[in-house]
């Protein structure tokens, strides 16, 4: 996605930990994250929800219940509130070795 630009009508609007973020329509969550500017660390590349490793918490509008699903296969809905990011362990370990 890097690079791509979008027209206003292909943006929908999710909320990632309470911040609100543009996003293009029809692309799964973690692309999502990923134009949201959050940080995450892929190993050995997406397996397309094998892994496990990019599990995530959400609601959608108007359902009360807690989702949880991969954010390498969701996609991302109008209103959508991402309650946790994936990745952040990821993050922190990379720190700490460039830290060596």
């Amino acid at each position: 996605m890097g690079g791509d630009t979008f027209d206003d009508e292909d943006l929908i609007t999710i909320s990632v930990l309470g911040t609100a973020h543009a996003v293009p329509a029809g692309v799964t969550l973690l692309n999502a994250l990923r134009k949201a500017g959050r940080p995450y660390l892929a190993g050995c590349g997406c397996r397309v929800g094998a892994c496990g490793e990019c599990a995530t918490t959400y609601r959608l509008p108007g359902n009360p219940a807690l989702m949880r699903d991969y954010a390498c296969v969701v996609k991302v809905e109008p209103g959508m509130q991402v309650l946790d990011v994936p990745f952040g362990w990821a993050l922190a370990c990379r720190r700490a070795q460039d830290r060596r």
